[in-house]
């Protein structure tokens, strides 16, 4: 969870709430990172992701359900 009282927490929130692209990373049955571009929702504290039934990360997540989540910064780093 994120603490919306906490300045970081409040910025990710709202970072979360206006972006609607943000990078995934997914594990393939052989152990392979793979990272790639995503739309995305921020709704009732989760990250919503849509994408066709047979997209291979599907089959990454039935394999490994542990995933990396990141939005795109600018040269500040926010």
């Amino acid at each position: 969870m994120i603490d919306r009282t906490d300045p970081m927490g409040a910025h990710a929130i709202e970072r979360l709430e206006r972006e609607r692209t943000g990078w995934l990373t997914t594990v393939t049955p052989d152990g392979q990172p793979q990272t790639m571009p995503v739309w995305f929702l921020w709704q009732d504290g989760e990250i919503l992701v849509y994408g066709r039934r047979r997209a291979v990360r599907n089959a990454n997540l039935a394999a490994n359900t542990r995933v990396a989540f990141v939005l795109n910064t600018d040269d500040e780093g926010a």
